[in-house]
């Protein structure tokens, strides 16, 4: 019988699958318990600004009022209904609810699909510089991103899938700058890290950000290290062409949505401030929230070396970079573009021009840069060592398997039990939107006039009264005041909905009484239209415009 030999190209193809199919199966976890949409404020507007397009068979720039008036007057150029990301992030969301065939199940999967490729996109770039274990490694570690997983427990996906990107955007300028000018697939890698570039792009932007720095900072060294600059003048004269193509097909990406991010952005005036935060990797101890256990709208988990990854990968951590300065080739001065690019980034707080949860969320592409540092310094340890020891080359390789097993045995009962009880116990039927949440938002969507303002009381949580926005199409609120404020809306426009199922479910009958008591006094001067499993509807001669929660 004939040995069965797999080449390296079916080991690579075995192992896309394992990342893949371990990823799908635990990121998807709060979807197998439950189909109801989850996540915060931002997970709602996500889903409804996907959701709108698929409603409507049409994508456009422009949203529902129910849409603009969540973020009313946040785009000051392109005015209240523009639609807060580029279209194309929602038109993919939208596309998966029309293919998948379902409004919620199809969207969640595509949500969840898009958010874990960072381990698949980190694979192929490590696997490219250092090797099919190293590339391994670091693919599977971020299947357990912690920082990951929580950005897309709660909802800011856009972000996460945006600095998922970034392995291939740097994959593919590596290989640009290290292919020989006469090999016609270099032009082809200056294409793809265009497109890709451009894809994060319409994502989120502070991936571009991220990816654009570091190929500044690695074309520098290359410039140090060469003492020739990647792009020549005779380059550009030799292929003006093909850069005049790139260049217009950059503008055709950017351009119609650059007024989305720049007509958005509070900016300040930039003065330095608490220069002490340059001496550390990134402190949040000194900053508002961090005694009440939550930085900028992150718990301090979020920020935690420990709980993010474990102390006892510092050590590889910290090994990777010394190997990376000792031997200096180009892959090595890519990862240190990296290196440096993610410090100067997630300092830029320390400007004033950006906010400390902006900078915060730019630790996105720390986790993949971390765990590709932990696995070099796990695969090099060894031949490091056999420089001062007499180490046999056969001992090497068996060391180095060693510590990689000891790694993912501390992957898969560390961060892959944190990360699977996370993702398992994420939102509770409690959290999420209930039966009679569901009933009445159709209703809603069926029986009340578009430009319907909704204020909710009772409902116990913000993300529910969002989520209740999106399933009906209709502005439900918290309060209305800022909308009459600015002659936006009128007192007719207002429905007020008493919402008492959660309270019962959760057997608050105090509370229960209390608002109903409330009730009755309020709204003696208006109609009961929607009465049904303990949620009332009222409208005309609305006086109250906050529900005081």
């Amino acid at each position: 019988m004939a040995k069965l030999k797999l080449s390296i190209k079916n080991y690579e193809i075995i192992i896309v699958a394992v990342l893949f199919l371990t990823s799908f199966w635990l990121w998807t976890l709060p979807l197998q318990s439950s189909n109801v949409p989850f996540g915060e404020g931002d997970a709602a507007w996500q889903f409804a600004a996907a959701d709108q397009m698929y409603m409507q068979n049409h994508a456009s720039f422009r949203i529902p009022s129910y849409l603009g008036n969540w973020y009313y007057g946040f785009n000051t150029i392109l005015g209240p209904n523009a639609i807060e990301y580029p279209p194309p992030y929602p038109l993919n969301i939208a596309l998966s609810q029309i293919f998948g065939g379902d409004r919620f199940v199809s969207a969640y999967i595509m949500f969840a699909l898009l958010d874990m490729l960072a381990s698949i996109s980190l694979f192929l770039l490590i696997r490219k510089l250092y090797g099919i274990l190293q590339g391994f490694l670091a693919g599977f570690a971020m299947v357990f991103s912690m920082r990951d997983i929580m950005l897309y427990l709660l909802g800011q996906r856009g972000s996460v899938i945006s600095f998922t990107f970034i392995p291939i955007a740097l994959y593919s300028f590596y290989m640009y700058i290290t292919t020989p000018d006469s090999d016609k697939k270099k032009n082809v890698y200056l294409f793809t890290t265009i497109l890709v570039i451009a894809s994060q792009y319409v994502f989120h932007i502070q991936g571009t950000i991220v990816s654009v720095g570091v190929i500044i900072l690695f074309s520098l060294f290359m410039w140090l290290k060469n003492k020739k600059f990647p792009l020549t003048i005779n380059s550009l004269k030799n292929n003006w062409k093909l850069y005049s193509i790139l260049v217009l097909l950059l503008l055709i990406f950017t351009m119609p949505f650059l007024l989305i991010y720049f007509g958005a952005q509070v900016t300040n005036p930039v003065h330095i401030n608490n220069v002490s935060r340059l001496f550390s990797w990134y402190k949040v101890s000194d900053q508002p929230g961090y005694t009440q256990g939550n930085v900028a709208g992150y718990p301090l988990i979020y920020f935690s070396f420990s709980q993010i990854y474990n102390y006892w990968y510092l050590p590889f951590l910290i090994m990777g970079i010394i190997l990376l300065l000792i031997r200096r080739e180009p892959k090595d001065l890519l990862m240190l573009s990296w290196v440096i690019g993610v410090y100067i980034l997630i300092h830029l707080d320390v400007t004033g021009y950006f906010s400390v949860q902006r900078s915060a969320r730019m630790l996105l592409a720390e986790t993949a840069l971390f765990y590709s540092l932990i696995t070099i310094g796990i695969a090099g340890l060894p031949s490091l060592l056999s420089n001062f020891y007499k180490i046999k080359e056969s001992s090497i390789k068996t060391i180095k398997y060693l510590l990689a097993a000891i790694f993912i045995i501390f992957l898969v009962f560390a961060n892959g039990k944190a990360a699977y009880s996370t993702l398992n116990g994420a939102y509770s039927p409690i959290l999420r939107l209930n039966p009679y949440q569901m009933q009445v938002s159709d209703w809603m969507a069926s029986n009340l006039p578009e430009n319907a303002i909704v204020i909710a009381k009772g409902t116990i949580t913000y993300p529910k009264i969002r989520f209740m926005l999106a399933i009906s199409q209709r502005y439900v609120t918290n309060q209305a005041q800022n909308l009459l404020d600015l002659d936006v809306i009128t007192q007719n426009d207002i429905y007020y909905m008493l919402d008492y199922s959660d309270l019962v479910l959760l057997g608050q009958q105090d509370t229960i009484n209390s608002q109903l008591e409330w009730e009755k006094l309020n709204f003696q001067n208006s109609t009961l239209i929607y009465n049904q499993n303990n949620i009332h509807i009222w409208h005309g001669n609305i006086t109250v415009f906050t529900n005081g929660q």
